[in-house]
């Protein structure tokens, strides 16, 4: 059935009485594919150009996914009208219809089913005006872009449109049934035909008479036309000419053609076989090119699942008189790569190859069995270790070495993580991936005595890669790969100096390195373009697995060599900073090889490890699980455990409260405006005995309002709190200098929260009322009760002690735990100036000391915010202690030091034990809880972890972390980035630091001076903890410290943490155990994607080694969520313990452990 009669057959149904949906119904399989093929090439060129631009032949604009969802949640969920997204998000109209249709269409499929009235409505699309594009979409021919507009008589987004809507017809019938039953009305205007002939007159006359054709004769109009018609036959007559011209050329072309194509052909003197056409155009080419450039033609080895093995070893080696063969010759344009040539004789093992001439110094020659390989690439998949002659293209231009063949061994066969293609490391100084097409088989393979073994090929290799490959086959699939990130930095070694390199690209096993510039201070050190053509660059596509051009991996490879805690801590970590040769985690393999790789790290230490939770960020590249079906029982508990009930909390009505003030902020705010609050009946009654820690400032007065505003063309919602005394406060800062002023000493400024999606009035219960198994689980220790349910099983109380806070463990740590070490503030505003608080600009002076590469840069307020934070510092916060002179109660630096404010509950969970959830909203940055426990030494935590087990020990390692990135970026190998610090810190900040370090200092050689009954007068220093400390120290700048070093030729390797206190003979790492006592803290779970981050900061201690914990949220969290943080655990990381996640998370990495 042709086409026509296809569109012939449709154009038949009634049109009357026909919808859209009758018609696409009605449609054959053979015109539903074609109109569907018809509209995807249409709608990508389409979306090319725009209303206003009619270009057609660009490349197809990719969606921006976030900007796309934000406004289809606005026009769906939110029912906003189009003219106000378009004066929202600043769109045309061709943008915002272009947004929504790229949203229902994604590869040719509905993903999403959203209602288009509202669309179709504002684009005055009419029911018949989409089945006209229908039967047009049907014809035979398929026309340009351009074409459909003008027929139809609109626009490219009105193109865009009604093609989504055809193909939600086609391909989802579910949506187009929330728009097709309900197409909006066009009213058309009635056109009067009289004044429109009248219009139309007029308009005539007034043009003919700016022609100055008004009063013209019938002959004057006849000469017009006969002037008109001799132009036309001129233009006519000159395009004949033209192509009579045009004709000739091609004649004359066609000629010449001829004559090259009889021309007679030189002879190729050599036996080579007749049908090889290829190889004697390669000959006979004017600028011979050698057979290197031979590759075989790909015919689709999609997955070749036989292996070579040794049943099939001798047909792939198989040669015979006349074949093609490649051979390690003295080549023309490559001298140490393989040439191809012509077999000619063997004898005695050894093989007689003819080469093409032009290719090869010698155009025959003798060859042992190590330097042939095949002619043919190979029909079964070649395993690791197997020996071959690669086709290799450098992919960089400025790389030295020739595209060519040359030899090699297989690194990693193919498979669906690597793209189905070969890692091969060629025995040169270059690796890389290669096709199937283009490997060929060397007669010279590995065997353990008689029996083919390719992973014994390695001592067939002349190379200074044979101990690599030796070392690499012991260990696969564990080889460890150095994990790497774009743009950041790794420590690489180049031409023996080893340096920080800038990481430009990642290609599953390679990775694309720039080494820095000679000059460490050029311009384009920093320089991330790939293939820059401005700046001299020193570029380097590297296999992440080498030890000689990664000195991490060297480390690692080393192992510890004695029985230290330190050593027992690289084995746990091996993986931190790594990933493996083969990319998957669950492999029969790793059984066989891991007890080799562990002895070769281990050492003599047998002992068993621990696992521990940590602060460190993890770069494992963990591919998500896959989802599984669910226990129907399982499901059921689930289901029981998330079972919970609202309550809205009755508010105090302050309307009859006298207000004093009815202007905004100002100096005449005073106690006296909480005055009439404080003799108020209604002060702190209904009594509640739980409730959000923002609900507080209603029982005191207070109101919580939430205002409509328009803001250019929109509305938008802002909250706002009255005062008792009748002021409107809009945002946190006014509410601060408002407590300040009066003096409140009831309210805090994180009890106000300025986000209209907390609800601060809403409480979660228990949905089950027998579940209840203990009311409050602190015994009153925490200011909120935190009760406990059971709604899975019957399992008691967790046997744990409670505690608020951390303990020492051992007298040192106690000793080490003292407010001498630590400096204070002498802030007198409630340090609600970041900028004059000493504590506070300590805190965001060591965050921006970190090198460029390891900080977070999109952090603009690196400290709190009005006592919440927003971001994770690395670096670690250092709030005020109690040497400050700030009063504790309403500092805007004390977060971490006050107990628990947010309604918790601890509840049973079906799979993974005891969970933790909150009974309010929370807003993002808020801090939860602290994590308590017992401080001990590593050696104490290993030893009780073999004990009692090490589900609740956490590392307080904020220096070994950041030591660790420095150390795989490569960072004290940079002369601007001296050990922990980046040099784009002012010379005032400098100063403040250097100042603050200074006092310390002084009180710390105090300390240890009054400790062992040597007091020094000399030592004598003036303790106050303001900047006027005349006596401190003053500690030489950083710029004057950098060439101080250099002239000491200590280089620019900085302090690293862990060596200086070993150095010391002091413990490097202190470990917090909650096993035994501990608070709520310890009972919050593991989750691939959390809503939690763990935070450390500084409060009784300026010692990096002993940070709090405290728990913070990432974002919004509502009533009855559970809280869960990233544990920081590495897969794989210790020998024979497997942990499974079941966090459910979308992006679950599948393991823990």
């Amino acid at each position: 059935m042709s086409i026509s009669n296809l569109t012939s057959s449709t154009s038949n149904l009634n049109a009357e009485k026909q919808t859209l949906t009758d018609l696409i119904k009605n449609l054959n399989n053979e015109q539903k594919l074609l109109l569907e093929k018809r509209i995807l090439n249409l709608y990508a060129k389409y979306r090319t150009a725009s209303d206003e631009d009619w270009d057609f032949t660009g490349t197809p604009l990719k969606p921006n996914i976030a900007q796309v969802i934000k406004i289809v949640n606005d026009y769906h969920n939110n029912q906003k009208k189009m003219d106000k997204l378009m004066a929202e998000y600043d769109l045309s109209t061709f943008e915002l219809i272009a947004n929504i249709c790229d949203y229902c269409k994604q590869s040719g499929t509905i993903v999403r089913n959203i209602d288009l009235f509202n669309a179709i409505e504002f684009m005055q699309l009419d029911e018949k005006f989409l089945m006209k594009l229908v039967h047009i979409l049907l014809e035979d021919k398929e026309k340009d872009p351009i074409d459909y507009i003008m027929e139809m008589t609109c626009l490219p987004s009105h193109m865009l449109l009604m093609l989504t809507i055809i193909l939600v017809e086609l391909k989802n019938p579910k949506m187009a049934a929330l728009f097709n039953q309900r197409w909006p009305e066009i009213k058309y205007e009635e056109v009067n035909m009289v004044e429109f002939n009248a219009e139309f007159e007029q308009v005539m006359s007034e043009a003919m008479e700016s022609l100055g054709l008004n009063g013209q004769s019938d002959n004057h109009l006849d000469e017009w036309n006969q002037l008109l018609d001799d132009t036309c036959k001129t233009i006519q007559e000159s395009m004949t000419g033209l192509n009579e011209n045009a004709t000739k050329q091609q004649k004359m072309m066609n000629e010449l053609k001829s004559l090259i194509d009889n021309f007679p052909k030189p002879k190729l003197q050599s036996i080579l076989p007749d049908d090889w056409a290829e190889l004697e155009a390669l000959a006979n080419s004017e600028i011979p090119d050698s057979l290197h450039t031979l590759r075989m033609s790909k015919k689709g080895y999609d997955f070749i699942k036989c292996d070579l093995s040794q049943e099939n070893l001798t047909s792939q080696l198989e040669l015979n008189i006349g074949e093609l063969v490649f051979a390690k010759g003295i080549g023309t344009f490559n001298p140490s790569g393989f040439v191809g040539g012509h077999l000619v004789a063997i004898n005695n093992g050894k093989y007689t190859v003819q080469f093409i001439p032009g290719t090869a110094e010698e155009p025959i020659k003798e060859f042992d069995a190590d330097d042939i390989a095949v002619g043919h690439a190979p029909t079964v998949r070649c395993p690791e270790g197997t020996r071959i002659v690669a086709y290799f293209k450098p992919r960089l231009p400025s790389d030295p070495n020739v595209a060519g063949w040359y030899a090699g061994t297989v690194g990693v066969a193919p498979m669906i993580q690597n793209r189905h293609e070969y890692l091969i490391f060629f025995d040169g100084p270059f690796d890389g991936y290669v096709e199937q097409c283009d490997i060929r088989l060397l007669l010279k393979q590995g065997f353990d005595g008689t029996k083919f073994y390719p992973r014994a090929s390695h001592v067939l290799v002349k190379s200074l890669k044979k101990d690599f490959l030796s070392n690499y086959f012991h260990l696969y699939p564990e080889w460890p790969l150095i994990r790497v990130q774009k743009n950041k930095r790794i420590a690489a070694t180049k031409n023996i100096t080893e340096t920080s390199a800038l990481v430009l690209e990642v290609d599953r096993q390679m990775v694309l390195v720039r080494f820095p510039p000679s000059k460490a201070w050029s311009k384009d050190r920093d320089c991330s373009v790939v293939d820059c053509k401005v700046h001299d660059h020193v570029d380097e596509w590297l296999y992440r697995g080498l030890p000689r051009r990664f000195p991490a991996l060297l480390d690692a490879q080393k192992g510890p060599s004695d029985r230290s805690y330190a050593a027992r801590r690289q084995l746990r970590n091996f993986r931190t900073n790594f990933d493996m040769a083969w990319p998957e985690y669950d492999l029969p393999a790793m059984k066989a090889n891991y007890e080799q790789m562990k002895g070769r790290l281990m050492s003599n230490e047998n002992r068993p490890q621990t696992a521990r939770k940590s602060m460190k960020q993890s770069y494992l590249e963990i591919p998500s699980r896959v989802a599984k079906e669910v226990d129907p029982d399982v499901l059921e508990k689930q289901k029981k455990a998330k079972k919970v009930r609202f309550e809205t909390l009755p508010i105090p009505d302050w309307s009859q409260l006298p207000k004093i003030h009815t202007r905004r902020l100002n100096k005449i705010c005073g106690p006296d405006c909480l005055s009439h609050v404080e003799n108020s009946d209604l002060l702190l009654k209904p009594v509640y005995e739980v409730y959000s820690p923002y609900f507080k400032p209603l029982l005191y007065g207070w109101t919580r309002a939430v205002t409509h505003f328009k803001a250019r063309v929109n509305w938008g919602r802002k909250v706002f709190y009255r005062t008792p005394c009748g002021l409107n406060l809009r945002d946190s800062s006014e509410v601060g200098k408002y407590l300040e002023l009066t003096k409140c000493e009831n309210l805090a400024i994180d009890n106000f929260v300025f986000d209209e999606q907390i609800r601060v009035h809403m409480l979660a219960k228990h949905g089950i009322d027998d579940t209840l198994i203990c009311k409050d689980y602190s015994n009153g220790l925490e200011q909120m009760p935190i009760c406990v349910v059971n709604a899975v099983n019957n399992e008691g109380l967790p046997d744990m002690t409670y505690r608020v806070g951390r303990y020492a463990g051992e007298p040192l740590i106690e000793e080490t735990m003292n407010n001498k070490f630590c400096s204070g503030c002498s802030c007198t505003d409630d340090c609600s100036n970041s900028e004059t608080c000493e504590c506070q600009r300590m805190t965001r002076e060591m965050f921006r000391r970190l090198a460029k590469s390891i900080r977070n840069d999109d952090i603009k307020h690196p400290n709190y915010e009005f006592r919440t934070l927003q971001d994770k510092l690395k670096t670690g916060i250092y709030e005020c202690n109690s040497t400050c002179k700030c009063v504790k109660s309403r500092c805007y630096n004390r977060v971490l030091q006050w107990n628990i404010r947010i309604p918790l509950q601890l509840f049973m969970t079906p799979e993974i034990g005891w969970g933790v959830r909150t009974l309010v909203d929370i807003p993002k940055g808020a801090f939860i809880c602290t994590y308590a426990g017992c401080i001990l030494t590593e050696e104490g935590a290993d030893k009780l972890g073999r004990e009692i087990g090490d589900k609740y020990l956490c590392d307080l390692d904020v220096a070994q972390a950041i030591d660790d990135e420095k150390k795989n970026q490569g960072i004290f190998n940079l002369d601007d980035d001296l050990g922990f610090y980046s040099e784009d810190v002012s010379e005032e900040e400098e100063d403040v630091t250097q100042e603050v370090y200074a006092r310390n200092t002084e009180r710390r050689r105090k300390n240890y001076s009054s400790r062992e009954g040597t007091p020094s007068e000399e030592m004598e220093v003036d303790e106050s903890p303001g900047p006027s400390n005349s006596n401190a120290v003053k500690q030489p700048r950083k710029s004057d410290r950098i060439q101080n070093r250099r002239a000491a030729g200590q280089g620019a390797q900085g302090i690293v943490i862990e060596d200086y206190f070993m150095n010391n003979n002091s413990p490097e790492l202190f470990v917090l155990d909650a096993c035994v006592s501990g608070n709520i803290g310890r009972f919050l779970n593991h989750s691939c994607e959390p809503n939690v981050f763990i935070q450390s900061a500084f409060v009784d201690t300026h010692d990096i080694r002993l940070p709090w914990l405290g728990f913070y949220t990432y974002q919004n969290i509502r009533a009855g969520e559970e809280l869960c943080w990233d544990y920081g655990y590495q897969p794989g990381s210790l020998p024979g313990r497997r942990i499974d996640c079941k966090c459910g998370a979308e992006e679950c990495r599948g393991r823990l452990l």
